[in-house]
């Protein structure tokens, strides 16, 4: 089987949808740039709230993606389980969304925002208000790599998030009815509610026959769903941690470091959405083979998989670079070859994080989820921690960036190492 042909075929539409979101981030940063210098700093310290409610969604993702299997496939989809799944979804959306308005003040002072008070604070609220909304797209997400409708969902994707890039510039731009921050929210949750009910209508179609022929909910069907969900947010709540650290140096820094942390999160985003976009499509490959192929056949083919990654990655960013030589101008820094240099070391650490991160989706879905949280443990505290705390200490805002590309760094032979090692340990 030709692994590379499929998932680039599968893959790109993917990305290509799914980059349209991290493109839009990257033009409201620069539209809240053209406001004001204030609001582009305030998005900039809100981005840790959007990482974790990002956590959230994964761990939902990998909960319904690693139960799929029992109800759903390319021809049926058990519409008993897929209401249950949106059921729970909605309310995991709602209490995510009581946990940020309780904790609105804390977060505003953690990051030393007092001066941001009113546009942090209007951004979690109006959060609070759509989150439970945009959860219950995510069952329709995975049943639509499940049943491999990857180009109609990218389709829709792209529509969405175009029609949500224009609303944003509408109301950043044209008719200011909202904060701008809040604005921000508003058109990310149109496009989310959107793209559900498109989704509905392409999706429907494959469970609306079937729903009285579902069979019973089992218990270790319940089970494996809230043990996938913990696990997964376990791991991804260290990962949260630490960029709620690293958030809270960069807070201490320059305003312009600020604002620089604004575009760099984002063009970060867009180089994970890569990274991201083919993870979702190898992973259901690496699963269906986790019971049906010997263990060195599958090593090699987790490793066809690490260095397709690096590749495409490595591609992205090289024009990534390319192209912010030519437009860090516009962010009207004095120091553009120093922040360069920062935007190189820390895109190339990307690369690195996005394979780190198609390692942990390998422990955590099918080989030893408990693992994956203690190795998030090593990663995030034991080296990501102390290594941008000395790195910013040192060397500023470039020691911080060089202590996080080594975490990366470390991280990837550490996971690589022990994937390998729990793959290997049955070979007779």
């Amino acid at each position: 089987m030709n692994y590379y042909k499929s998932w680039l075929f599968n893959g790109i539409p993917v990305f290509i949808s799914t980059a349209i979101l991290a493109i839009k981030a990257i033009l409201d940063s620069w539209l809240l740039g053209g406001i004001s210098d204030h609001y582009l700093q305030a998005f900039a310290l809100v981005f840790p709230i959007i990482i974790f409610t990002n956590a959230i969604s994964l761990s939902l993702a990998n909960s319904i993606s690693g139960t799929g299997a029992k109800w759903i496939d390319k021809d049926e989809v058990n519409g008993q389980i897929f209401f249950l799944w949106l059921i729970v979804s909605f309310l995991i959306g709602l209490i995510t969304s009581l946990f940020l308005y309780l904790m609105k003040d804390f977060f505003i002072a953690f990051f030393n925002a007092e001066e941001y008070y009113d546009e942090i604070s209007g951004f979690i609220m109006m959060l609070c208000v759509f989150l439970p909304f945009q959860f219950v797209s995510i069952p329709l997400i995975q049943i639509s790599r499940f049943i491999r409708l990857f180009k109609s969902f990218s389709l829709v994707q792209i529509f969405c998030g175009i029609l949500g890039a224009f609303i944003s510039f509408w109301l950043l731009s044209v008719k200011t009815l909202f904060e701008p921050l809040s604005s921000i929210v508003i058109s990310n949750s149109i496009m989310s509610i959107l793209s559900f009910f498109l989704c509905i209508l392409i999706i429907y179609p494959r469970f609306s026959d079937k729903v009285d022929k579902v069979k019973s909910i089992d218990k270790e069907f319940l089970w494996r769903g809230i043990s996938i969900f913990s696990s997964t947010f376990m791991v991804q709540l260290i990962a949260v941690l630490f960029i709620f650290y690293l958030t809270y140096i960069i807070s201490y820094q320059s305003k312009d470091m600020i604002g620089i942390f604004a575009y760099i999160t984002r063009v970060e985003q867009l180089i994970l959405m890569l990274a991201f976009a083919f993870i979702n499509v190898i992973l259901p490959e690496v699963v269906k083979d986790f019971k049906t192929v010997s263990r060195k056949v599958l090593v090699d083919l987790i490793d066809k998989a690490v260095w397709f990654l690096l590749t495409f990655n490595g591609v992205l960013v090289f024009l990534i670079l390319i192209i912010s030589e030519f437009s860090f101008s516009l962010i009207g820094d004095s120091n553009l070859e120093n922040l360069f240099l920062i935007s190189t070391i820390w895109f190339m650490g990307c690369v690195i994080q996005g394979t780190v991160i198609f390692y942990s989706q390998v422990l955590n879905v099918i080989l030893a989820p408990k693992i994956a949280v203690k190795l998030n443990v090593v990663r995030f505290l034991l080296i990501g921690f102390p290594f941008i705390y000395l790195g910013s200490h040192l060397g500023n805002e470039l020691g911080l960036t060089v202590g996080l590309a080594i975490t990366h760094t470390l991280s990837w032979f550490i996971y690589r190492f022990k994937v390998k090692k729990l793959l290997l340990y049955d070979i007779r």
